[in-house]
């Protein structure tokens, strides 16, 4: 099985949508998301969206934003959402969006790559670990 990672357009904005649905139900929670707001996404400087493509299918994404960082003087990668329908979990389609953006990073110079999951997602912690990624904060959010 071949796994293209692509980096997703306006085009690819019901696709994305569907994505990031999926993603929320695996939660029990919804997401309003459309293409439209897709594609607003996608036009806002920094952002961009993967897509896995396996036998023909999307798969799976990565969507991640690029800041300027005042401590490192130099631009700072966060992951902000990963997901792989459940079907493909386990066949490297996660591994291969994570290290297609670890890869740009070290190509681009840019600082570090950040993402956070919850303590709970044994998956999660040992594909990011397993690429190198070290816990180094406890990040503290509130949702309105």
């Amino acid at each position: 099985m071949d796994i293209l990672i692509v980096r997703a357009t306006a085009a690819d904005g019901e696709a994305v949508a569907r994505l990031v649905r999926e993603l929320a139900g695996s939660s029990n929670e919804e997401s309003r998301v459309d293409a439209a707001y897709v594609g607003r996404y996608l036009a806002f400087p920094g952002r961009t969206v993967l897509l896995a493509e396996a036998d023909g299918e999307r798969v799976g994404f990565l969507a991640f934003s690029l800041n300027p960082n005042l401590w490192h003087a130099m631009d700072g990668c966060l992951i902000e959402d990963l997901f792989v329908q459940p079907a493909w979990r386990g066949r490297g389609v996660g591994r291969a969006l994570v290290a297609r953006v670890m890869a740009e990073a070290a190509r681009q110079g840019w600082a570090e790559v950040s993402v956070s999951t919850g303590r709970e997602n044994r998956a999660a912690l040992s594909l990011y670990r397993g690429l190198g990624l070290v816990e180094e904060y406890v990040l503290l959010e509130k949702h309105f």
